[in-house]
């Protein structure tokens, strides 16, 4: 992963170049800090629940030590309160909010790559397991949708997939592959449709694809691309827009306005994640760029 990431850097910063003396720099409404994680950490699982923000599992450091703590951020307080910890190991496993509940969805372990997904209901601060995936998985990326809760890409053993899988609360089956392998993007329920942003392709480099999935034709079609290439990707959809942030790249979109570049993060980082609660957008954690190394950082900057 750690490889990747340097792959990506090179582009990245070409992108950042152009971005800051772009027409985005004149209006940009800056990032600002807010409360550190309390551990140091990147390719974890995390979802907003109830406005709150819960993020578990990862690594930290060059060695790609796991880290199974569960914290929950609350943007109005501010604060940042240890919930109980994730029942197994699990690194770039999948996050997302899925009835009320955060779900860590594969991951790596230290005796593979795995299909195991936990469940947390932070009503009752306990974890539960649920139905494994059909197949292992890491960096894939998974969202919500009308009740059902969609995974696609990701890496099996090496190189990324296409496949797709969506689970009805009892058991997951196989839906309409990605139109090409992808891992590491980022996937976003958004007018009612799921959307693929960004990834690493099978060459290792990052994209400017988007691709958008409808449930009710079970086929994907090609978005409008990115601005710039971006993996290890932390996106959301708020107010009517999405946004999407990785190392020097930060975009936005609407749909008549495309994608545009906006302000880059204060500490440029990748393999983080990126919510809307309270009024903001709030980017937490993630690894350093040129630095490689697992942060605490948290950063917000208002919608629009």
């Amino acid at each position: 992963m750690r490889r990747a990431a340097l792959a990506a850097l090179c582009i990245a910063a070409v992108v950042a170049s152009a971005a800051e003396g772009g027409r985005a720099a004149k209006t940009a409404i800056p990032w600002r800090s807010a409360a550190p994680m309390p551990e140091r950490r990147s390719y974890f699982a995390a979802a907003e629940i109830g406005g709150d923000v819960y993020v578990a599992g990862g690594m930290v450091g060059a060695s790609g030590k796991y880290v199974l703590r569960l914290q929950r951020f609350d943007p109005r307080r501010d604060r940042w309160t240890r919930e109980p910890d994730l029942p197994g190991p699990s690194r770039a496993g999948a996050g997302a909010a899925y009835e009320g509940r955060l779900l860590v969805i594969g991951g790596q372990t230290p005796t593979g790559v795995s299909r195991r997904v936990y469940a947390y209901t932070p009503g009752t601060h306990r974890w539960s397991v649920e139905a494994p995936l059909p197949q292992p998985r890491y960096n894939a990326a998974a969202a919500s949708l009308g009740g059902k809760l969609y995974v696609a890409g990701g890496v099996r053993t090496i190189d990324p997939v296409r496949s797709a899988f969506v689970f009805d609360g009892t058991r997951w089956r196989s839906i309409a592959p990605l139109p090409r392998p992808l891992h590491t993007q980022a996937l976003v329920s958004y007018r009612g449709e799921l959307w693929s942003i960004g990834g690493f392709d099978t060459a290792g480099d990052p994209v400017r694809s988007v691709f958008i999935y409808s449930p009710k034709t079970n086929r994907w079609r090609p978005g409008p691309a990115l601005r710039a290439p971006v993996a290890m990707v932390g996106a959301t959809a708020a107010g009517g827009a999405l946004y999407a942030v990785s190392e020097f790249v930060f975009e936005s979109y609407t749909p008549g306005r495309g994608w545009r570049l906006g302000p880059r993060l204060s500490v440029p980082r990748h393999a983080l994640g990126l919510f809307a609660s309270a009024d903001r957008l709030w980017a937490i954690g993630g690894c350093v760029v040129p630095e490689l190394a697992d942060s605490r950082v948290v950063e917000f900057r208002a919608l629009g």
